[in-house]
């Protein structure tokens, strides 16, 4: 049976889950390779935007740094005049909030101007303290500068990070001079900058600049709220912000996004149908394999049954065809015996003839007024004798009110029965069966109770269904057909009533057939 399953689950696997899952993996293999394709076009336009900005801002700053580093020059013919030109250009342009010039051999020996200010002790330590940390780049842009090229170097502030320093070194003096702009970034951005994007956006994109170390956003040629932006790429011309692109409305990654989601959506739909129904039809494959197995176990236990009064009543009554019994007491003890087993064979195939026309809904049912009380008597009047004879003891109860019920007595009567053998076959080493009658406030009912094995909790659920049979212990030895409480649950539910089972392994079981009262008509 463990290996027939296995091999069914294997089956399974390979025809249902396994395609399910290699084609899922390649889907997801193949979305991942679009997304990469679009990613790589998107940071494409993005990179496109920042080298155009980029430009544009290295055109602004270099303007800036010739005008600057002219009028410093002047101060050789006239250093007042050179210093309120560059006060007034600085004035002109509040972008810049100050501009510096040192000697690259002394760094610590510059002039800092300001718009309208003058310069403070903590002024000048920021100045000389962004030239002497950054020497070493400083000596990169003078060589630069002597190859021929026109460099810039920015950094950020060392306590404003709003503030960006631009270092480049001056082409009107003899001695490298290293010219410094401080750069007020979210102005710069928002002035200088804000048009540059505007244009660039050419009103199809949405182009925002945030700032790195907490991504507040300081610029949008746009309002919307809650956009994503994927990927972000750094200013170079500012080193402490960074841009980012997405088409208005929705990004081309959005809707890429939302394809492969959807792909992957219907993908997990379909693997999760596929294992249901592979789920449902190992299912129905076990349960039928167990159907079988039980059936083929019932077959068993019939064949046993039968053969046993079978083997009985032809050793008998060979013996008595013989003529080998001499006295008129023991004939007569064969011929109870006979009649016994006759008796028990016509039982059981009874059981099985009911159980195949209930199962078949041909079984009739001749409904009358009786009482209950009467109809549970006349079967504890019949066993009660044969159980004594077998060490049992048997208890009756019945209610003192008449119990009229709308029945088949004969159907009820064998429901009893099958409730009382049942209880005769498991009640172990302690040997007590009572049946009691009774009603309540919505039934009459009649009460089989035994102290035997009891009933698993596991199993009470499917002791009804065909078949079953639980196995373990007692009850894996006692032969049987496994059809009687199924019998007993098709009387009950052709009368419209109910089976009760309560029940403790070890400690006995308690069924209990539930009628309900008939009507009272005034």
């Amino acid at each position: 049976m463990n290996r027939q399953i296995k091999i069914i689950v294997s089956a399974l696997i390979l025809i249902i889950v396994l395609p399910a899952v290699f084609f899922a993996i390649y889907e997801f293999n193949s979305s991942s390779n679009n997304e990469k394709i679009i990613r790589q076009i998107y940071e494409n336009q993005l990179g496109m935007i920042i080298f155009s900005l980029n430009s544009a801002s290295e055109d602004m700053v270099s303007t800036w740094g010739n005008k600057l580093s002219s009028y410093y020059w002047e101060q050789g013919k006239d250093k007042n005049l050179a210093e309120a030109k560059i006060k007034a250009f600085l004035k002109q342009n509040k972008t810049i909030r100050f501009a510096g010039f040192a000697p690259v051999k002394n760094l610590k020996s510059g002039d800092l101007y300001m718009d309208g200010e003058s310069c403070n002790s903590e002024d000048k330590k920021t100045f000389e303290y962004v030239l002497v940390f950054n020497k070493q780049g400083i000596n990169r842009l003078v060589q630069y500068n002597k190859e021929g090229y026109r460099k810039f170097e920015p950094v950020a502030g060392p306590e404003n990070p709003d503030i960006t320093y631009i270092l480049f070194i001056s082409e009107f003096t003899d001695e490298p001079v290293v010219v410094c702009l401080g750069i007020d970034s979210k102005k710069f951005i928002n002035e200088n900058l804000g048009p540059k994007i505007k244009a660039s956006a050419n009103n199809m994109f949405i182009v925002s600049v945030f700032k790195k170390n907490d991504g507040a956003k300081v610029y949008s040629n746009d309002i919307e709220n809650n956009a994503v932006y994927s990927p972000k790429k750094t200013i170079w011309i500012l080193p402490s912000y960074e841009i980012a692109i997405k088409l208005k409305g929705v990004t081309i990654e959005e809707i890429a996004q939302k394809r492969i989601n959807e792909n992957l959506l219907l993908v997990a739909a379909l693997i999760l149908l596929l294992i249901a129904g592979g789920i449902v039809i190992f299912r129905n494959i076990k349960k039928e394999m167990k159907l079988a197995e039980i059936k083929s176990e019932f077959v068993s236990n019939v064949s046993h049954e039968l053969r046993t009064p079978l083997a009985l009543i032809n050793m008998f009554a060979e013996t008595l065809s013989m003529g080998r019994l001499k006295t008129e007491e023991k004939k007569e003890e064969y011929y109870k015996i006979i009649s016994q087993e006759a008796t028990r064979l016509s039982n059981i195939v009874n059981k099985i003839l009911n159980f195949s026309q209930s199962e078949a809904g041909k079984r009739k049912y001749n409904f009358k007024q009786a009482d209950l009380n009467e109809i549970t008597e006349k079967v504890f009047n019949s066993y009660q004798y044969h159980l004594q004879n077998k060490g049992f003891k048997f208890k009756g109860e019945f209610a003192a009110d008449i119990l009229d019920v709308e029945c088949d007595p004969e159907a009820v009567a064998e429901a009893i029965i099958n409730l009382v053998d049942n209880s005769v076959k498991y009640s172990g080493d302690t040997k007590e069966i009572n049946i009691r009658t009774g009603s309540n406030e919505k039934f009459v009912f009649v009460e089989v109770a035994d102290k035997g094995i009891g009933i698993p909790d596991e199993d009470q659920k499917r002791v009804f269904e065909k078949f079953f049979r639980v196995s373990s212990g007692l009850i894996h030895n006692t032969k049987g057909t496994g059809l009687g409480l199924a019998i007993v649950k098709h009387i009950m539910d052709a009368h419209k009533g109910r089976v009760d089972l309560f029940s403790k392994k070890d400690e006995g079981s308690r069924f209990v057939l539930n009628f309900n009262k008939p009507e009272i008509k005034p």
